[in-house]
């Protein structure tokens, strides 16, 4: 069976082997019959389904926006340096010469320099952000 829409009342219902143009209640309604409590229950359901449907399309154009935002911020990840502090790195800094870095900018080094002691900070923070 597929979900097809009623030209009548704008709600999906199941086509039965492709023969079908209206919903039930809308066949009978046309055909002067009283309406059943099933018919009732499947006028509600149908509205349901048509909530659902509205739904799950928007949280599928949702997702689609979040998986592109997410290659976007996974390109950028790639390409942007990384950064602590304001200070950008190209990958050019090992472990070995930020320990260098520090120990030649320590403010132990520089009277306690106030910018000695901002440096050895954004380099402790770059040394432990890998």
């Amino acid at each position: 069976m597929t979900l097809v829409i009623c030209p009548e009342c704008k709600l999906p219902f199941s086509a039965r082997g492709g023969f079908d143009t209206v919903c039930l209640p809308c066949y009978k309604q046309t055909r002067g019959y009283e309406l059943t409590k099933a018919d009732d229950a499947h006028i509600r359901l149908a509205v349901e389904t048509k909530e659902l449907q509205e739904r799950m399309n928007t949280y599928t154009t949702d997702v689609a926006k979040l998986r592109a935002q997410v290659v976007e911020l996974q390109a950028k990840l790639t390409q942007t340096p990384t950064t602590a502090q304001g200070v950008q790195t190209k990958g050019v800094l090992t472990e070995a010469f930020l320990k260098t870095l520090i120990s030649l900018c320590h403010p132990d080094k520089h009277a306690n320099n106030e910018k000695a002691l901002e440096a050895t900070k954004v380099l402790i923070a770059l040394r432990g952000s890998r």
